[in-house]
């Protein structure tokens, strides 16, 4: 009840700000039980238009200076929203990803873990934890792709990939960094089906 409120007090000022956001793919959030949408991240907006887009309650990891005030912390956390630290995450912010994957329901992670300049994905700006919360609860990462850095009243469009299964990995250095270049792979190649010499 209390989400739903949340929702409706924000989805006005955030349709109008972020209404012109496109989803492609849409029907791949709307898939049944457990996942991981893996998300590039170029601006402060990102958590927010993702939680409005969205096409089913979801939580999603978004940093702490996002969640800094009382207000904020309350409101963002009841659409979803789950303070952590970058430098050093809160084991309770990792729980709840589990806790919310062990349920059977969906987790948004920015892979890089910060904001890039560019939408493409490096090897290296993916990291362990991706893999990691893949592996370790069985969930399949959605890839997910904004073509533009996201702001305000911009267009914009947000590439929804097909599921990557992480069965056969392991929990091992050398199997997560292999998992993880190949999430890394999935999400610029809908950049390259989808925008080409465009983007």
């Amino acid at each position: 009840m209390v989400y739903a409120i949340c929702y409706f007090l924000a989805f006005i000022p955030l349709l109008i700000m972020l209404g012109c956001i496109r989803v492609k793919n849409k029907k791949q959030l709307k898939a049944k039980g457990k996942y991981i949408l893996a998300c590039n991240h170029m601006s402060n907006w990102d958590p927010v238009a993702i939680l409005f887009k969205r096409c089913k309650k979801m939580k999603i990891l978004a940093k702490k200076e996002l969640m800094d005030k009382p207000f904020k912390k309350w409101f963002l956390g009841k659409l979803g929203g789950i303070p952590i630290d970058r430098d050093k995450p809160e084991l309770s912010s990792l729980k709840v990803v589990f806790r919310e994957l062990k349920a059977d329901k969906p987790v948004c992670i920015f892979p890089s873990g910060t904001r890039m300049p560019t939408p493409q994905m490096q090897y290296e700006d993916v990291k362990d934890g991706i893999a990691l919360f893949a592996v370790k609860a069985q969930a399949p990462v959605v890839p997910a792709m904004f073509v533009k850095k996201v702001k305000p009243f911009r267009r914009n469009t947000l590439i929804i990939g097909e599921p990557i299964s992480p069965e056969g990995y392991t929990t091992d250095k050398v199997s997560m960094d292999m998992f993880a270049k190949k999430v890394c792979d999935a999400m610029n190649k809908l950049l390259e089906d989808n925008v080409g010499s465009k983007k």
